[in-house]
């Protein structure tokens, strides 16, 4: 996980296909929008613990309440920062290559390795940022949230 997104790999079925996501954060968008979206990455797990823990702390409506308003407020920050990032997704079997995961791959790379020259001084921030945001043109356009059906 770099400052410029994430990658995740999932398998979708054991040992048969695998899930890659990268997504990859719009140049210039603030830390705290960047790790506001980490965190939502990770809401499910969240809402599981902080259930558990409001509902043996305050009672069972008390933590169906407080999980309640979690996943509402999820939902509005997702809702406002989705437009801000722009993904790749591929769905392959293990033994062999797509063309996305090998996009994927080949974008996760280059970014990572625009990281490391950031921070070793070989690009200026203004080079950097210039970098990402022809990278992220080239996925395309931004994530959506579903409509409502």
């Amino acid at each position: 996980m770099g400052s410029w997104g994430f990658w995740d790999v999932a398998p979708a079925r054991p040992t048969t296909v695998r899930h890659e996501r990268l997504t990859v954060f719009e140049p210039g968008l603030p830390a705290s929008q960047r790790y506001a979206l980490r965190l939502l990455r990770n809401a499910g797990i969240a809402s599981g613990v902080l259930g558990i823990f409001s509902v043996v702390a305050l009672g069972v409506p008390a933590g169906l309440a407080i999980i309640a308003c979690f996943i509402v407020a999820c939902a509005l920050v997702a809702r406002r920062l989705r437009g801000h990032t722009r993904s790749l997704v591929a769905s392959v079997r293990l033994d062999e290559v797509s063309e996305e995961s090998v996009l994927i791959d080949e974008i996760r790379e280059h970014l990572t390795r625009l990281d490391g020259d950031r921070r070793s001084g070989l690009l200026t921030p203004v080079e950097w940022e210039a970098a990402c945001w022809s990278v992220y043109e080239r996925i395309g356009e931004p994530d959506r949230v579903a409509p409502r059906s």
